[in-house]
């Protein structure tokens, strides 16, 4: 699972830093803004992966205890992790369309063109991220997560 959301995270981001003119600096944001929410996505990703991984072979009691820990995890990441996560990538996408509007404004065509698409690869990392929490980790692990509970917990 881990794998496939950097996969996805690292084909996805756009790496236009070396842009030039309509302000380097505002390439150079918005590229930094998609390495830092790159970074947040693996940290985030590799919770999930630890809470949604178990591998068990221990009494009863135990069982319960690991998955009640790890509905619980569940609930926390889901909670301020998720949501600074997905603030900060919507926040990056929105940066690479701001610069792509100065472009705009400044008529350069080409550095406006090269700042969308950026916006465009952006805005579907944050797509891609939303959706692969919600199917992979919110649905799938969540309840089996609850399944275990109900299983091992009598």
């Amino acid at each position: 699972m881990r794998n496939l959301l950097v996969a996805i995270v690292v084909s996805c981001l756009p790496t236009l830093a070396f842009a030039s003119v309509c302000s380097k600096e505002g390439f150079a944001e918005a590229s930094s803004s998609n390495q830092r929410i790159h970074q947040d996505i693996q940290t985030l990703s590799k919770q999930y992966v630890a809470i949604c991984s178990w591998d068990y072979d221990m009494p009863r009691d135990k069982v319960c205890k690991l998955f009640t820990d790890k509905r619980s995890q569940l609930a926390l990441i889901n909670q301020v992790p998720l949501n600074t996560v997905l603030d900060n990538a919507e926040k990056a996408a929105e940066q690479w369309y701001s610069v792509h509007e100065a472009c705009v404004s400044e008529g350069n065509k080409s550095n406006a063109d090269l700042a969308f698409k950026g916006y465009e690869e952006s805005f579907e990392v944050y797509t891609n991220l939303i959706n692969e929490i919600d199917i992979r980790y919110k649905q799938t692990c969540q309840q089996q997560v609850e399944a275990k509970v109900e299983e091992y917990c009598d």
